[in-house]
């Protein structure tokens, strides 16, 4: 086993560099990573860019799909694969993998998260001692404004992330899929190579710890994307969003001139007059691969219906058998009860069974149970 040192001085929170302590003269790729190790005065580090390199090679020349074309493009430590002309299947359908090396422990500026008070109850203290047990990793990512940047590796709390994002409620989900809807349709272009769906992950985080699970309902929905875009345009007017478990972390740090930090602010302060109109003008986010894409014609209970399905199928990518849950009466989520135009009976059973036929066609282990809108898995 190859041992290799954090060396976070000369790095911002966040990032360190790896100091090679000792290498296994034994080992199978010792040839390989020899090729990336670069010296500073007398000391041996892995360089994150020669990693970076080796993982675009190998992936992009070795990876196989039997069943149809894919093509690849990478976007810092991650490649993204789109793969189309799929046998029996007429979309395309993309995934995204990354490389990174596993450490040994949590970093220590990462434990204040393990200890972190929480009024709330969000997480809960089992979910906190479930995710203490998780890897952490180093991805082949540097600070672009050091100077050292090639050498630097970012921390990764992706397992984490993924079990706080697997244990939030159904209207916690629902709030996050269309706070990234609005922001992807109506902010990120603003400054697409400094914002970031993962920053809008993060602020769903924090609002989440501090107000808690009891504020994401049904009829609070609304409310629920209020309160992110408030908190979104605070911390976009001060530079400054923590990282939610390396806090010392800015995911602002140095970004955003004053001129596009006003423009952003304008925007949020455009959506926040009338959220569901956002929602409702970002619907080609949402409903991108649904034939209901132009359906709003002014009923909101027709057009939050019709949300429903597309966001069930885009689970159903999830390799594992998926359970998907509909439940009919949250139709009324954010509308009321007043909206004159329902859907009939024979309109309801045959969007029931349109989603069944298309579930079986892509996965036929699924299980199709009616519970809650928004499918946890």
């Amino acid at each position: 086993m190859h041992t290799l040192k954090e060396e976070m001085d000369k790095c911002l929170p966040g990032y360190t560099r790896l100091l090679v302590h000792r290498l296994n003269p034994k080992s199978h790729f010792l040839p390989d990573i020899q090729t990336i190790i670069k010296k500073d005065g007398n000391s041996l580090y892995l360089s994150s860019e020669e990693y970076l390199k080796i993982f675009k090679n190998v992936r992009t020349k070795s990876w196989t799909f039997p069943y149809g074309n894919a093509n690849f493009y990478f976007h810092g430590p991650c490649a993204t694969a789109s793969m189309y002309n799929l046998k029996g299947i007429s979309i395309s359908i993309e995934y995204d993998m990354t490389c990174g090396i596993k450490c040994h422990s949590w970093p220590v500026a990462a434990t204040e998260w393990l200890h972190r008070p929480r009024l709330m109850g969000w997480p809960s203290i089992d979910i906190v001692e479930k995710i203490a047990s998780f890897p952490v990793h180093v991805m082949p990512v540097g600070d672009p404004k050091s100077e050292i940047s090639s050498m630097q590796w970012r921390f990764a709390f992706s397992y984490a992330e993924r079990e706080l994002i697997w244990n939030f409620s159904d209207i916690q989900f629902q709030s996050y899929i269309l706070l990234k809807s609005i922001f992807k349709g109506k902010i990120e272009a603003l400054s697409p190579n400094e914002l970031s769906g993962y920053q809008m992950k993060t602020l769903l985080f924090w609002i989440s710890e501090e107000y808690g699970v009891k504020i994401f309902t049904k009829e609070n929905l609304l409310h629920c994307l209020e309160i992110c875009f408030e908190r979104l345009k605070h911390h976009i007017s001060h530079s400054s969003l923590p990282h939610y478990i390396l806090r010392d972390r800015n995911l602002l740090e140095g970004k955003l001139d004053m001129k596009t930090r006003n423009r952003i602010v304008d925007e949020i302060t455009k959506i926040l007059a009338d959220i569901f109109v956002s929602i409702v003008e970002c619907r080609h986010i949402v409903l991108r691969s649904s034939k209901y894409l132009n359906v709003y014609k002014g009923s909101k209970t027709q057009f939050i219906s019709r949300i429903m399905t597309p966001l069930v199928l885009g689970l159903m990518q999830c390799p594992k058998t998926v359970t998907l849950q509909i439940f009919l009466e949250s139709f009324k989520v954010c509308t009321g009860s007043n909206d004159k135009e329902q859907k009939t009976p024979d309109e309801v059973i045959e969007e029931i069974e349109e989603l069944v036929r298309v579930t079986r066609r892509y996965n036929p282990d699924a299980t199709i149970t009616f519970g809650e809108i928004l499918p946890r898995f």
